[in-house]
């Protein structure tokens, strides 16, 4: 089984310190036009979801983050509004803000809304992309909260017997708290994340079949063809069906743009325009905490420890290789292919930086 085969960006090239990063990407987006502390707290949220291994929606996101706020795509400093206020329910009109800053502005109004409700929702329409969701499900968790956040995202799927792409992969998110580390899952609705395509493509690599079709429908292996074309949803039907109501629960309720009419992250010039409902569920109000943990460190416990098919070694729960991979790149720090290095110098001098010591020498390879 191949890297891409398990779904597993595995990038190959020099490993940079997370704190470096951060330094150069708030250096990057401040010089693009984003005001200073959203700056940083951008460039905070992609190394930090570098460093959980989630790569295609990591630091290899700064130089489009970047062109998008000189374009117009991004704005800042964020005007958000509250459209809406009835205790446990808030709407938000994002305003086209960074979404790394409309969604940190989004666990902040959730979980607080839910402490003192029990349950609370905050929907977000004019949105921009909001990154990895697991950012925004695992803060809520930290806090002791069961975190549910999901939002749509540009056309990649058809509906089922049909080959126009008219839904995003509509990813969705859970964290759950637990005393070794939020537990969360965090999925698109697609076999395999765009990023991922992107990165395959950056790698010279081929698909797996079964990833893509091209814009006529017909199954691909070729990333070009699968990015002008559709990503398979997961499951079939059942895919379609999740993204079509993901859509109805972060946009139709919002009043974001839904199905086709929400853009691309490289249309630079244009705001997303999506969707996003985030979820908090205090646990203190629907059952005692310290027998809550009781009982999922039960179910914890036999997942762990039941019956593994041969060659399997371990039996992981959703967030453990995320944990794992954050343990080693605290110590290794974040492993950075040469496409992305190469676009790290590239929009360095774009925008006329002086590149740091660790990306100075960096060039293109050679193809």
């Amino acid at each position: 089984m191949t890297e891409w085969d398990a779904g597993v960006v595995k990038p190959v090239g020099t490993n940079v310190e997370p704190g470096d990063l951060e330094e150069l990407g708030a250096a990057l987006l401040r010089a693009a036009g984003m005001a200073a502390s959203e700056a940083v707290a951008v460039a905070a949220m992609l190394v930090e979801t570098s460093m959980h291994g989630t790569d295609s929606h990591g630091v290899m996101r700064l130089p489009v983050y970047a062109r998008r706020c000189m374009a117009g795509g991004i704005v800042s400093p964020a005007r958000i509004e509250r459209l809406r206020d009835d205790g446990g329910v808030v709407v938000l009109d994002g305003g086209a803000a960074a979404g790394h800053v409309v969604g940190a502005r989004a666990v902040e109004e959730v979980t607080a809304r839910a402490s003192a409700t029990g349950i609370a929702a905050v929907a977000v329409r004019n949105g921009n992309h909001l990154g990895a969701l697991a950012l925004y499900s695992r803060r809520i968790a930290e806090r002791g909260q069961i975190g549910v956040v999901m939002t749509n995202a540009s056309p990649r799927i058809a509906p089922t017997g049909g080959f126009e792409a008219l839904l995003g992969n509509n990813p969705w998110t859970i964290g759950v708290p637990h005393p070794s580390g939020p537990l969360v899952m965090d999925v698109a609705q697609s076999i395999v994340a765009v990023g991922k395509i992107r990165m395959a493509k950056a790698a010279g690599e081929q698909l797996p079949t079964g990833w893509a079709r091209d814009k006529h429908g017909a199954p691909t292996t070729d990333p070009d063809a699968a990015l002008e074309g559709l990503v398979e949803p997961i499951g079939g039907h059942k895919g379609y069906g999740l993204v079509f109501m993901i859509d109805v629960l972060c946009a139709v309720l919002s009043g974001a743009a839904s199905g086709p009419a929400v853009s691309g992250l490289f249309a630079l010039d244009r705001p997303s325009g999506a969707g996003h409902l985030f979820m908090a569920l205090d646990i203190g109000h629907f059952t005692d905490p310290g027998a809550f943990a009781e009982r999922l460190d039960l179910l914890v416990g036999l997942i762990r420890s039941s019956g593994r098919a041969p060659g399997v070694d371990v039996i992981h729960l959703p967030g453990d290789l995320e944990r794992l991979t954050r343990e080693r790149r605290l110590l290794e720090g974040i492993p950075l292919s040469a496409a992305v290095r190469a676009d790290l110098a590239g929009i360095t001098d774009e925008l006329g930086i002086d590149r740091p010591v660790w990306l100075a020498h960096d060039e293109p390879e050679e193809q």
